[in-house]
């Protein structure tokens, strides 16, 4: 019998967490759910405990693979579901108490997509509870959905409905924003969403990898390498030109002011022309220059914010990435 919903759940590194994320999975799911655990060449014990997990539930299934990334581990499970419904949860990640008996009576509608909030340790629950007979009914609040916040572009939070992403595939090629490109590409004529206004998927904030703890410096090129599948998205709602090249601007500063911020505030193996070719990248943008300005004007410690602003003004790259080589680097080299 063909499972009613396939949980994806690539697992690298993650014996300390991975226990909670199944255990989170499994207590409150139905008979017809089955769970993929996709073993991405984990040099720990986490494997190990995969197979645990299938000797003990008969509703789990282990791939076991040489280590190729997380969007080559999550094709891998999307080429093996089984399930009506497709949902993505990373294995450092839970699901709250009340996730399936939540969401599991808006399958009768046979929705494409359920969309849902994700808990946040700084902000309550954003969506309400609402049937769009199309995604496009979101369009008032496309900066919203698409750059401000991550619902649109984020695996998590979601069910998808296994026909609605066909062959579409996470692309291996990209090390960040592979799971917006995946949805961008999707969502597009996405009829029959449920919105469903409860926090339901637990993320791991603190998780050493994730983007607000490390340090990495290609935000903007991965915003080019997306821009095109971004805007394929909006012209396939009939969304004007000038309105695109609006959202896209909107875009290009929210992952400058990104990048800004983790270069200011993350440590990392850097050089200081590593920092300088970083940040000479964002002052030679001017929609880059206007959000970190814009940006920096509410940051509350107003006299270092100041000088920041003043070079960024100046185009002054090198008193910046200096600054921010000394405060965060590990290693203090200055060539790459």
């Amino acid at each position: 019998m063909e499972p009613l919903l396939s949980v994806i759940v690539p697992v690298y590194r993650a014996e300390d967490t991975l226990t909670r994320c199944v255990n989170s999975i499994l207590s409150h799911a139905p008979e017809n759910l089955e769970l993929i655990l996709v073993d991405d060449g984990s040099p720990d014990a986490s494997g190990t405990l995969c197979d645990a997990f299938a000797a003990q539930d008969g509703r789990v299934r282990v791939i076991h693979q040489p280590n190729a990334g997380v969007s080559a581990a999550r094709n891998r499970g999307l080429d093996t579901a089984r399930g009506r419904y497709i949902q993505f949860v990373d294995a450092d990640d839970w699901l709250e108490p009340d996730c399936y008996p939540t969401l599991l009576p808006y399958l009768a509608q046979n929705p494409r997509l359920v969309l849902f909030d994700t808990k946040s340790p700084d902000a309550t629950p954003q969506l309400s509870d609402q049937w769009l007979e199309s995604l496009g009914q979101l369009s008032p609040q496309w900066q919203w959905y698409l750059v401000d916040t991550s619902y649109l572009a984020s695996p998590w939070g979601k069910l998808y409905h296994r026909e609605q992403i066909g062959g579409v595939r996470f692309d291996t090629s990209l090390a960040i924003n592979e799971d917006i490109l995946f949805n961008l590409q999707v969502l597009p004529h996405c009829t029959g969403v449920q919105l469903v206004g409860k926090a339901l998927y637990g993320y791991n904030w603190e998780q050493d990898g994730s983007l607000s703890r490390r340090l990495r410096t290609d935000l903007m090129q991965a915003e080019r390498y997306t821009r095109p599948a971004f805007c394929a998205f909006l012209e396939s709602y009939q969304e004007s030109p000038q309105r695109i090249e609006t959202l896209v601007q909107a875009r290009v500063r929210h992952a400058a002011v990104t990048q800004f911020g983790l270069l200011m505030g993350r440590k990392g193996a850097l050089s200081l022309v590593g920092y300088l070719r970083s940040v000479g990248t964002l002052l030679q943008n001017p929609q880059a220059v206007t959000g970190i300005t814009q940006w920096l004007k509410a940051d509350p410690n107003r006299w270092m914010a100041l000088a920041y602003r003043i070079c960024v003004k100046l185009g002054w790259s090198l008193p910046i990435a200096s600054w921010f080589w000394l405060k965060g680097s590990t290693s203090h080299r200055l060539f790459d």
